[in-house]
């Protein structure tokens, strides 16, 4: 089971037992756990809802302090393998009734399966050769799915810039899919950006950048940086050594979500470098 501190609220837990009131404690702390980034950080945790979100924090070998189910999702055959498969590794397993555990969910129609996991640290590279810098993203749901797109593209590293959006929001963690938890991931200070992309390319991506996407050597290691939708990069951004690359776009449309513009980029970069073996 994992460590749990000697003060930890999850410390008294028995391995399965069953919460009949709202007013629990340990209901209170997985909500506290959803609601607010300064108790994710505090407590080093962060909460997971759904089936597949969770399936894909094991797979990546993580370890929950503690499991909500439903009475109801137990009932099921994929319910019940989970079940087995959590005790056996020693999880704090929670069971409520649906209607409480719908008081508890994040979502408004949940499949009744909420984990508190400790937040993952994948470290990256030494020497990163692709790096998305993510820079002042404030929708959580864009910023998960560019954290998808950069997990599955083969991302060494993603850079969140100060004012962007915790990636540990549930809504961020529902559109990662469990990126977060394969993906290393670094909050860095625009004084810490310069010296994290040394020996990269930086390249900004701009609406009417100097350069067309499919015209870039992605070859060569590279840093890209998208700016959120509304300012798009910062003015300390821009203050580095960079160049500006555009995505061609020969449709009626004059730009791309933000999350999108990211994922174009990435998955050229990986077809050049495949295609270089």
């Amino acid at each position: 089971m994992p460590c749990l501190r000697a003060d930890d609220p999850l410390s008294l837990l028995r391995p399965s037992a069953m919460i009949t009131s709202p007013d629990n404690p340990k209901l209170r702390y997985l909500r506290r756990l959803s609601d607010s980034k300064a108790f994710r950080a505090h407590e080093g945790r962060v909460v997971l809802e759904g089936l597949r979100l969770v399936e894909a924090a094991l797979a990546a070998g993580a370890l929950p302090a503690l499991v909500l189910v439903s009475a109801e999702l137990l009932a099921t055959e994929r319910g019940h393998g989970l079940r087995e498969r959590l005790q056996t590794a020693g999880a704090a397993l929670l069971e409520t009734s649906p209607a409480l555990f719908r008081a508890t969910a994040d979502t408004a129609t949940p499949q009744g399966l909420l984990a508190a996991f400790p937040i993952p640290q994948p470290p990256p590279p030494e020497r990163p050769s692709l790096v998305l810098v993510l820079d002042g993203w404030r929708d959580p749901g864009n910023l998960g799915t560019a954290l998808r797109a950069a997990a599955a593209a083969g991302v060494d590293l993603a850079l969140l810039t100060a004012g962007t959006v915790d990636p540990w929001h549930p809504r961020a963690l529902r559109a990662g899919m469990g990126a977060q938890f394969v993906l290393p991931l670094e909050a860095a200070a625009p004084e810490q950006v310069a010296a994290r992309l040394q020996g990269l390319d930086l390249w900004i991506a701009e609406a009417s950048g100097e350069r067309v996407h499919t015209a870039v050597d992605w070859t060569r290691p590279a840093a890209i940086l998208v700016g959120g939708e509304a300012e798009g990069a910062s003015g300390a951004s821009l203050s580095l050594p960079h160049q500006t690359v555009r995505i061609a776009m020969p449709g009626a449309m004059e730009s791309l979500n933000a999350a999108t513009a990211a994922a174009v980029l990435l998955f050229e970069a990986l077809r050049q470098r495949a295609a270089a073996g």
